[in-house]
């Protein structure tokens, strides 16, 4: 079976015996889901995570899905700052910007906001791969500790948030370390928080997980938290061929095909 998000809940039992599944799993924000399928090992039963499909130390299929939701996080933010969705009315030229985690996701949203922003926060734990690739006046590459993350996001107008830590055993899956704590999420005033890895259960303490239909979270000291899983889902006639095409060599590898589908 070849998916792109998780079985539900409510297609579990419809999963038959020695049937091998490749979707992305999110066992970081998903615990249930993990022991679920944990336990049908013994029927034959295999999750195969995107995200663990590492080929010549890359994942291509995470990297063009994470690269959509950088982009759709870039806008959002964007998005949220107008008056008329809620935000505090400033142009994209007045706006602050903090990215936390420069990875795909983070990459692609600085590359989107740097040319419209005034100035971008980009934090990351390799702070010298980061500043070592930055060569844009208005980008600021800063190391990722509490202290710093905390000064510059009373400083932001946007944060982006998406960060992941690698988790190497037993096996290889990632998680979503809370860069922004609840405390300091009822200090802010009037910021756009993107929670972009909230598929793994987000960098925000304050995080769950929202809808499309009904995106963000309002809290009283006007701060937004747009926290939509999926994000390149929202564009599926962009994400479905990006997916697509970065699937199919893997699918083709494991269903042993020739190029010519025999």
């Amino acid at each position: 079976i070849i998916k792109v998000k998780e079985p539900l809940a409510e297609e579990w039992g419809r999963i038959l015996l020695n049937t091998n599944i490749l979707c992305f799993a999110h066992w970081g924000g998903n615990k249930r889901l993990k022991e679920y399928f944990d336990g049908r090992k013994k029927d034959g039963v295999f999750v195969i995570p995107y995200e663990e499909l590492v080929i010549d130390g890359k994942s291509q299929v995470l990297k063009e899905i994470s690269l959509c939701a950088g982009e759709l996080a870039a806008f959002a933010g964007l998005r949220y700052l107008t008056k008329e969705f809620g935000g505090k009315g400033i142009l994209p030229s007045e706006a602050v910007v903090q990215i936390l985690g420069a990875g795909n996701v983070g990459w692609r949203a600085m590359q989107i906001l740097h040319p419209i922003v005034k100035t971008i926060y980009f934090h990351d734990i390799q702070w010298e791969d980061v500043y070592h690739h930055s060569e844009l006046k208005n980008v600021h590459c800063l190391n990722s500790s509490p202290e710093v993350i905390s000064g510059f996001a009373k400083k932001s107008d946007i944060i982006i948030c998406a960060a992941l830590k690698k988790i190497t055993e037993p096996e290889l899956k990632f998680s979503a370390p809370k860069l922004i704590s609840s405390e300091l999420l009822r200090e802010l005033k009037e910021v756009v928080i993107v929670d972009v890895v909230i598929d793994e259960g987000g960098n925000c303490e304050m995080s769950s997980p929202k809808s499309p239909e009904d995106p963000v979270w309002r809290l009283p000291n006007n701060v937004i938290l747009y926290c939509v899983p999926n994000m390149p889902g929202t564009v599926p006639r962009s994400s479905s061929v990006k997916f697509s095409n970065a699937v199919y060599p893997l699918a083709k590898a494991l269903l042993k095909l020739s190029d010519d589908g025999v």
